[in-house]
């Protein structure tokens, strides 16, 4: 208080740290979420978002080819608004010297500016803060071509319903009234309201293709709460990662190897054939990962390692039960059918029930886990059709036809 006790207290508001704990620790967790979502939508292989302190998020993106794209994805807020537009001019001094205003902003009003590409201020806006309806709840948006638009690309969005009911109020309620669209605290187009509008639009700005993509990537994935900073950068070389991904691939090898030895030591001749499936199974599996445009990274290259030995699995059953049969008696051709029969049952249950765990590891994993999942899920079906299927019609070869063998040969004497 001034000398002389007179004057006016100025009260002054503080938060519990308890309280502001709490707050920075949802902020952290939306915003790693955000960035988790981001990154998928961007098509990085592999990458791994961590939390690391009270207030950072460790982002690690390998093979990304441009940096800065992504930089620029990761820091954008994405926070889209739809305000109705009380007045505008070219310039602000303009705006805010008109008599009504007297250079004050209004109550009530938000001034907000519209840039050109270069970045430069082309118009000054003043917009009503109620009512509006933010892009929180927005389901969808996609890059679209429009012959309407400079430049042709667009972001079209789409409102859940509760968003599609807020968004219809408001225009059925101002038609003929222009209606700003502001992205990221810029307004990108201020069209007039020609009729009511549900759970459908556009975002128009001059964008380039992939302009549009990006920004269509940044709503889908949801507006960071607050705003980032990139405290450090690194980018480091591949030489600690193809060591491991060539020690991965020796891994394999060997693994391979042992397999093919000990089943042709244990099974005989149809250890030949359960190898061949092996091998088969592998060339199916490089191809459909090829297919698919997947990165073989070092997660991906440990869930192949488990399918060569889950592979054979399906033969053992197969081969056992060809072996009870022929201690009962039965002639080669019925002991390979009976085998292929009574086992396809026990193989078929195994094989849906990791094939159902490497589903869910994919949906609910992110990064490696999914690098994991997708090699472990493909190699079930590829093993299962290279065991049961391609096993078969070399049994059904050699029992066949004139130089049709009269013995199987799968490690046991009858």
């Amino acid at each position: 208080m001034p000398a002389g006790g007179k004057g006016t207290l100025t009260p002054s508001y503080a938060m519990l740290d308890r309280q502001a704990n709490v707050l920075r620790e949802n902020a952290v967790r939306q915003v790693r979420e955000t960035l988790m979502s981001r990154v998928d939508e961007f098509g990085v292989a592999e990458p791994s978002i961590v939390t690391q302190g009270k207030d950072r998020i460790l982002v690690q993106l390998p093979g990304v080819k441009d940096p800065d794209r992504v930089k620029k994805i990761v820091q954008r807020t994405a926070k889209l608004e739809f305000m109705l537009v009380e007045d505008g001019a070219p310039t602000q001094e303009a705006l805010l010297g008109k008599a009504k205003y007297n250079g004050q902003v209004p109550a009530g009003a938000r001034l907000i500016p519209q840039k050109d590409k270069e970045g430069n201020i082309t118009m000054w806006y003043l917009l009503k803060e109620n009512p509006k309806v933010s892009g929180d709840n927005l389901v969808d948006a996609r890059m679209a071509f429009s012959q309407d638009v400079a430049g042709g690309a667009i972001v079209t969005f789409q409102f859940n319903p509760q968003g599609a009911r807020d968004f219809s109020k408001l225009t059925g309620a101002h038609i003929g009234e222009p209606l700003a669209i502001v992205l990221e605290g810029v307004v990108k187009s201020a069209p007039v309201i020609r009729a009511k509008i549900y759970d459908r639009g556009q975002v128009e700005g001059n964008f380039t293709p992939e302009e549009a993509t990006d920004l269509a990537i940044v709503l889908r994935a949801g507006s960071l709460p607050v705003h980032i900073r990139i405290e450090e950068e690194r980018t480091i070389g591949p030489s600690l990662g193809q060591d491991l991904i060539y020690k991965g691939k020796i891994a394999t090898f060997w693994g391979t190897a042992l397999v093919a030895v000990f089943m042709v030591a244990y099974y005989s001749l149809g250890g030949l054939v359960a190898d061949l499936a092996l091998i088969l199974n592998l060339v199916f599996l490089m191809a459909m990962l090829a297919a698919l445009q997947a990165t073989l990274t070092l997660p991906g290259i440990a869930g192949i390692a488990l399918t060569v030995g889950m592979a054979v699995d399906a033969n053992v059953l197969i081969f056992e039960r060809m072996r009870e049969e022929l201690r009962n008696g039965k002639t080669p051709r019925s002991a390979v059918e009976s085998g292929y029969a009574k086992a396809l049952s026990a193989i078929m249950d195994s094989n849906i029930t990791t094939l159902l765990a490497g589903i869910v590891l994919y949906q609910v994993g992110t990064g490696p886990i999914r690098g994991f999942a997708v090699t472990l899920s493909l190699g079930i079906l590829t093993s299962f059709f290279s065991a049961v299927v391609c096993t078969r019609v070399v049994y059904d070869l050699m029992l066949t036809g004139r130089g049709r063998v009269k013995k199987l040969h799968i490690g046991i004497k009858v």
